[in-house]
């Protein structure tokens, strides 16, 4: 989380805000970011109805914003990710996901659907520049979707870190409950540290 704040606040300098806005959205939402976090729309699923031609809808509401994605990988039925904003328990640090949904439908054209249409997966070199001058090593895009998960294992934008459930930490990132593949973002130290078990 901190250093997606970091990768946020340079690329706002810069002038990179669709960019720094998706990674937010990516992290925040723990989103696939090219097949999930690239293509968001908003208001297609209402014109289309129920049909197949519509690939999410974002729902902005009082205390959260939703996403519907129509499939994932593990879920060919919709799938809706929900999150409350995150801002007062991250200070100064730009990274609430929820935000930056908020803002880029606010400044969405008309009659344009796509929220981030102008960012481009080849823009990750951008990122990465920004990722290299601050020590951070190699970033990829779904190193935001491990770096979630680490986060929310630890409980850092929870308050008082409460134990967080499995059933939690599978919702978290779009998993199949009881999937291995989890395995694969945890780092052996965190996974000892909250006795996950993989089962060989």
């Amino acid at each position: 989380g901190n250093q997606v704040g970091i990768l946020v606040d340079e690329l706002c300098k810069i002038e990179r805000v669709p960019l720094a806005r998706l990674i937010a959205v990516a992290y925040t939402y723990s989103l696939r970011a090219q097949s999930e976090a690239f293509p968001l729309e908003v208001g297609v699923r209402d014109r289309r109805g129920s049909g197949d031609h519509w690939h999410s809808e974002v729902t902005v509401r009082e205390a959260s914003v939703a996403i519907t994605l129509r499939r994932r990988k593990n879920c060919q039925l919709p799938s809706v990710v929900e999150r409350a904003c995150i801002c007062k328990l991250w200070p100064q640090r730009y990274i609430c996901g929820v935000c930056a949904l908020r803002q880029a439908i606010a400044v969405k054209p008309e009659g344009v659907s796509k929220l981030f249409g102008d960012v481009k997966p080849s823009d990750i070199s951008v990122v990465r520049d920004i990722a290299a001058a601050h020590g951070f090593g190699r970033i990829t895009w779904h190193g935001l979707r491990r770096g979630r998960t680490v986060d929310v294992l630890n409980g850092f934008d929870l308050k008082d870190n409460p134990a967080l459930s499995l059933a939690e930490l599978f919702e978290s990132g779009g998993w199949t409950p009881g999937s291995h593949s989890i395995f694969s973002y945890v780092p052996t130290g965190q996974a000892n540290a909250h006795k996950l078990v993989k089962d060989v």
